[in-house]
């Protein structure tokens, strides 16, 4: 249901700033069992002009528009939103000033373990779906 939020979320801050939506072509939401932790990952086409030409730009756009639309949308949890394009560093904005590693940090889904996953290596979107594939 979070995910779907964000989706939701998502669409409209991008309608709301089209120069943050030129050259995106995918989007990725993971979420965690606590529902404290989600990680929209943004996916921008590498052959052409896009937002990320102009990183603090992005950035900006991202803390006036993206963010605060997701935030409606999940009032509790740390949001962070990533970009990146082919040949890149990952750009990351967060609710969490702290937080400059596009990462997402399970708590609960093995017991007494805590698991860091990090953007690019997402195996499922939230953290029930891998319980049962563990489970099976």
């Amino acid at each position: 249901e979070r995910i779907n939020c964000a989706m939701i979320a998502l669409l409209s801050a991008l309608d709301s700033a089209p120069m943050a939506a030129r050259g995106v072509f995918s989007a990725n939401f993971v979420d965690t069992l606590s529902k404290d932790d989600l990680v929209v990952a943004l996916y921008y086409r590498s052959d052409s002009a896009s937002i990320l030409d102009i990183p603090a730009e992005w950035e900006r756009l991202t803390l006036e528009h993206t963010l605060p639309k997701i935030r409606e949308s999940l009032p509790a949890g740390r949001i962070t939103v990533v970009a990146r394009r082919k040949g890149s560093l990952p750009q990351v904005v967060s609710t969490d000033e702290q937080l400059t590693e596009p990462t997402l940090v399970e708590r609960g889904l093995f017991p007494g373990k805590v698991v860091h996953q990090v953007e690019g290596s997402f195996s499922n979107p939230n953290g029930e779906v891998t319980r049962r594939v563990n489970e099976w």
